[in-house]
């Protein structure tokens, strides 16, 4: 029998569709939940605070183990100080030098936290009125004193300034005259610090409606030029700083009890965009003598009777210190805590005759309870969360209550994949799938279905073009049909407000099935004639040559090799083959748009 017409009638009739191995897909996440520890889970900064000049150094450590939930911090640094002709900024502490403030910058800025410095007016020494309403109320004065602002955030590579004017906030029968200037000073510097990419951050007493409360602060008429609001939402009780018995009406009470904070929160919802709004929190409560029974030594064990102030990480071990055992309580009103406690102090009066007598104190703090309750108030309203007076006064459960909450409410990243296709003749419809799928534990817990997916294709620039929309099922996929061709393909989604951040997945190269017809194969090889074969690739890969192999000693060796045409064609020779039986085969290799190509040509006898 002749092998050249079995081989012919074999051969012409032999094309091959390359397959290509893909992974398996299911509905399982797609790579295991990351996160090590509770920090590490995406948060919301719903916390920002002033950090106080004595205390800057550990509150900045402070934040920035804290930095998944704080954005910005301001530091208590600058003083405004002057007459009615000019003002500057002064530093409040000579402590404070540039090369600490520098170092501290440095620090919250490498771990993505704002800062925008307070400057607080001090213009309004003993009984003196604040001297700002001059500088106000000239054209001349005011521009230099936002020239003054702006320099010093620009020099000292601030991301803002905030401005806490108290001063004239006591000052009430003239404020309808320092009104308008006000107003005009602060749409003023709004302006210039945002034309160098600064913030305006105010710092205002409470205003309960346009008449009442610190109004003169002007929350809807200075709305527009600022970029933050922070309330400060506390000190309804103050109470005498000693212990006046003449005076029965001195009191105590809570820091800022709930329904007051309330009342202040529904105003300024309704006169500012509430995203811009931060409110104030006390992280700190007040001690108060509120009776005193029997006669005091004057020698001996003597009673302070002055109203004592403790951070509110300090109330229970400064009470602890006193021998308090006296349980507190949270109070359901106000929600804050509060105890009252008593103390005997015996001794003598200054000529040696007995006395005693017993102190009571009433406490009133916010701890990590208040501080959370206030922040879901504030939640609620649309603000942007709470700021703490002070940073590194609050309580470490703070932190605890808070974190978990904000990592509620903020987009969690997603994974999003699109898996390649099934080998497909070029131009001929394909199918891709999109796969989305949480990467934390909070996310987890979350749907994954109804994410808008954008099909992007590359351009020739480079740049990406959305070609075909989908929203995911019920199991976080989503399927495009497309026509095969070769170019890149991506998927990226869409944020999902309060649930989900953008995601963008790799590129992917369809993968084009390939085809090879034989033509022509030599009828009877000989080693003078040589071994031919000739044929087409459909579609042609130029970057890809065909290339024919002999199988020797169960490896496959290369014989010849030849790049294909534009149109796909080939002629692949041997030259001089030994006499013998060969095992041939055809070969293209893979790129990134074609899987292997391999063909087998059986055995040829040469003789």
């Amino acid at each position: 029998m002749k092998l050249t017409k079995v081989w012919l009638s074999f051969v012409t009739a032999i094309s091959v569709v390359a397959v290509m191995v893909l992974p398996s897909w299911g509905n399982e996440p797609i790579t295991p939940i990351t996160e090590t520890t509770p920090s590490a889970i995406p948060a919301l900064p719903v916390i920002t605070g002033w950090l106080p000049y004595w205390d800057d150094a550990p509150g900045t450590a402070t934040i920035i183990a804290n930095g998944d939930i704080i954005a910005e911090a301001m530091p208590f640094w600058w003083s405004t100080v002057g007459d009615t002709n000019s003002v500057s900024l002064r530093i409040k502490s000579t402590g404070t030098t540039l090369a600490k403030r520098t170092r501290l910058i440095n620090q919250m800025k490498t771990a993505g936290i704002k800062v925008l410095p307070t400057i607080t007016d001090s213009t309004c020494i003993g009984t003196s009125p604040s001297t700002l309403p001059a500088i106000f109320a000239s054209d001349q004065k005011r521009a230099n004193y936002i020239n003054q602002i702006i320099a010093l955030a620009a020099r000292e590579n601030y991301d803002g300034i905030d401005l806490d004017l108290e001063c004239f906030m006591y000052e009430s029968r003239l404020w309808s005259s320092y009104q308008a200037n006000w107003v005009k000073f602060v749409a003023e510097l709004g302006v210039a610090l945002r034309s160098q990419g600064d913030l305006l951050s105010m710092t205002t007493p409470p205003i309960y409606s346009d008449t009442t409360g610190y109004w003169v602060y002007s929350w809807k008429q200075i709305g527009p030029h600022i970029d933050r609001l922070r309330i400060m939402a506390y000190d309804f009780s103050t109470g005498n700083s000693t212990w006046d018995p003449s005076d029965r009406s001195q009191g105590d009470g809570a820091i800022a009890p709930m329904e007051w904070v309330k009342r202040i929160v529904n105003y300024a919802v309704s006169v500012v965009e509430p995203s811009k709004i931060w409110l104030g929190v006390p992280a700190y409560g007040r001690n108060w003598v509120t009776a005193v029974d029997g006669a005091c030594p004057t020698v001996g064990e003597v009673p302070n009777l002055d109203r004592v102030v403790w951070t509110s990480k300090e109330v229970l071990p400064k009470l602890a210190e006193l021998g308090v055992t006296t349980p507190s309580r949270y109070h359901s009103i106000h929600r804050e805590r509060t105890l009252i406690y008593q103390r005997t102090f015996t001794g003598t009066n200054n000529a040696g005759a007995p006395r005693n007598c017993t102190i009571t104190r009433t406490v009133w703090w916010q701890d990590a309870r208040s501080h959370f309750e206030r922040l879901k108030v504030a939640r609620d309203a649309g603000m942007a969360g709470i700021a703490v007076w002070r940073l590194n006064g609050e309580e470490d459960e703070m932190w605890n209550r808070t974190r978990p909450f904000a990592q509620s409410i903020s987009e969690q990243p997603l994974l999003v994949e699109l898996k390649p296709p099934s080998p497909t003749k070029l131009g001929e419809t394909t199918t891709l799938t999109a796969a989305v799928r949480a990467t934390t534990s909070v996310g987890a817990s979350r749907s994954v279905a109804n994410v808008p997916v954008r099909l992007q294709q590359q351009n020739p620039d480079k740049s990406w073009s959305d070609v075909a929309t989908a929203r995911t099922d019920a199991t976080g996929n989503a399927l495009f049909t497309i026509n095969a061709i070769l170019n890149r393909f991506r998927v990226s989604t869409d944020p999902v407000v309060g649930t989900w951040k953008s995601a963008t997945s790799t590129e992917v190269l369809p993968v084009i099935a390939r085809s090879v017809g034989i033509t022509k194969i030599s009828a009877q090889p000989t080693t003078k004639r040589g071994f031919q074969v000739t044929g087409t690739v459909t579609p042609a890969a130029l970057d890809n040559p065909i290339e024919l192999q002999q199988r020797v000693n169960r490896r496959w060796v290369s014989i010849a090799a030849i790049a294909l045409s534009e149109t796909g064609v080939f002629a692949l020779k041997w030259n001089q083959p030994p006499v013998g039986t060969h095992n041939l085969r055809l070969v293209s290799a893979a790129s990134p748009n074609y899987p292997n190509l391999k063909l087998p040509l059986g055995k040829i006898t040469v003789k």
